[in-house]
């Protein structure tokens, strides 16, 4: 299970984190974010073909391959015109349209559109893999309350104390979990922000009794 922070790039309004559960081929995932602005199922499929491509497209690059990308969908030279294909890794853009999501996934930025990620890179944008699937621990499941059980704990941007301390909360403090990496708990704070904080500092709220 892995689990991604996102922000809508528009630059015109702050959006309230939420938590949509999504497949990836080697697991689940949790996504922290507003939907893409254009559903997946709307772009056309790879092996499509069409005679045209819009006019504003512009050109990527992979060694000497070359595509074509327009609102982010790739296209190759066809016999019958143009074929929807999916870009492989290394793939170069000059750069990336609206409505691209910006994800922090354990502290690394990367940009998501169309189901392709993408960094930056000294010139323009690459392809990369997806974020690699984080441990999901069986001790926990998302939405589970936590009480802090020492006077100050770090909360940090990533699971380990490598990654650097955002905010802090205090004993006594409810943290509700939205997923886990390996002796790491990924929470909503009091505050309604969200961060990592270590197992070892928190224990679980028993539900008040009902009746």
């Amino acid at each position: 299970m892995t689990l991604l922070h996102l922000k809508r790039n528009t630059g015109w309004r702050n959006l309230t984190i939420g938590l949509l559960v999504f497949g990836l081929s080697t697991g689940s995932a949790v996504w922290a974010g507003p939907p893409m602005n254009r559903p997946s199922a709307s772009y056309p499929q790879p092996g499509n073909v069409q005679k045209q491509i819009p006019s504003d497209h512009q050109r990527a690059r992979h060694g000497a391959d070359n595509y074509y990308f327009h609102k982010g969908v790739y296209y190759r030279h066809d016999p019958k015109g143009y074929r929807v294909v999916r870009p492989p890794r290394g793939t170069r853009i000059d750069h990336l349209p609206l409505g691209v999501e910006t994800l922090i996934v354990a502290g690394i930025t990367y940009f998501l559109l169309a189901g392709i990620y993408y960094q930056k890179a000294p010139s323009g944008y690459v392809v990369v893999d997806a974020p690699p699937a984080a441990v999901q621990s069986p001790a926990v499941t998302s939405g589970e309350t936590l009480a802090v059980t020492v006077s100050l704990l770090n909360v940090r941007s990533g699971p380990g104390t490598d990654h650097p301390v955002v905010t802090q909360v205090r004993l006594g403090d409810r943290l509700v979990t939205a997923g886990t990496s390996a002796g790491w708990y990924y929470v909503r704070l009091p505050d309604g922000q969200y961060g990592w904080v270590m197992m070892q500092y928190t224990r679980p709220v028993a539900p008040a009794a009902q009746g």
